[in-house]
């Protein structure tokens, strides 16, 4: 199986094995040579906060100051928003819901 570009070269080959699993043929490129990060927000503890899925900003602080994670920076020095709405929804204590007298997986 051959993957091309619409110029027609090729992007990469796989084989299909045995049982229907495909098996890259040859070797990948380190995706580092050809990307590059890019963002118009400003690298600040929020931004960071977000990206690490709504981590404590404490451990965030923490990852930054021991450098315990390669290329984390901060571009902005201003202080996140104490009240976070989807964080504090997210810990916010629900209600039961009423009953009813629909039960939709009654077993027969």
């Amino acid at each position: 199986m051959s993957f091309e570009c619409p110029t027609g070269s090729p992007l990469f080959v796989a084989s299909i094995g045995d049982s229907n699993a495909a098996f890259l043929d040859g070797e990948t490129v380190p995706i580092a040579e050809y990307a590059s990060a890019a963002t118009t927000l400003p690298l600040d503890l929020d931004l960071w906060h977000r990206r690490l899925a709504h981590h404590h900003l404490a451990g965030v602080r923490t990852l930054l100051d021991k450098k315990l994670v390669t290329g984390m920076t901060l571009n902005s020095k201003t202080a996140p928003d104490p009240i976070y709405e989807p964080c504090l929804a997210g810990k916010m204590h629900s209600n039961p819901f009423p009953s009813s007298q629909w039960h939709w997986c009654q077993a027969p």
